[in-house]
């Protein structure tokens, strides 16, 4: 074999072995694509079902906050009517006839007086006359204040008396307007 015999198959060994080193590279260069794409997929998809999964879950905050905001409007509404209620009763009264205004003032001065020694009972300027015995005192509203010898007083006004009746009646009026 001569040189050039020699050269020739020096450089086919070293072609083919090229050729071999190639396809490896190739081959391992497709199996490398292939993971790092089927990686890519499978990220792509956990990103994709975890912004489904936060996106269901900021779907599902947003309308359980709506509906507690709906909810509560509700019910400050209902509170609204009740106090409504609370308040036309008021007007009720004080709009009644001096008869009725008489009656009421006396039931109020009656229980006001319950168990107070020495009872002095007040009634606002305004409708001290109608209540006989009273005496008249700046109050500003309807009703009456009593003053016993120990130091007590008892306010029976119109408004102390509906707050003092406000947490037993409110619910009462509620269930009857509302059915709750």
């Amino acid at each position: 074999m001569g040189m050039k015999e020699l050269g020739k198959h020096l450089t086919e060994a070293a072609d083919k072995e090229i050729a071999e080193i190639e396809a490896k590279r190739d081959a391992s260069l497709k199996a490398l694509e292939g993971e790092m794409k089927s990686a890519a997929e499978k990220e792509a998809k956990r990103i994709s079902g975890d912004g489904e999964k936060s996106a269901d879950a900021g779907k599902k905050r947003i309308i359980a906050k709506a509906r507690i905001r709906a909810k509560d409007a509700i019910e400050a509404e209902k509170l609204a009517i009740v106090e409504a209620v609370f308040e036309d009763a008021r007007k009720r009264i004080l709009a009644s006839p001096e008869s009725q205004q008489r009656a009421v003032l006396e039931k109020m001065a009656k229980e006001a007086c319950a168990g107070v020694e020495k009872p002095v009972v007040y009634a606002d300027a305004k409708y001290a006359r109608l209540l006989p015995g009273a005496k008249a005192l700046q109050i500003g509203d309807f009703g009456v204040v009593v003053k016993g010898s120990r130091g007590e007083s008892v306010d029976n006004t119109l408004l102390s008396k509906m707050a003092r009746l406000w947490g037993d009646v409110a619910p009462d009026v509620a269930r009857t307007l509302f059915g709750d």
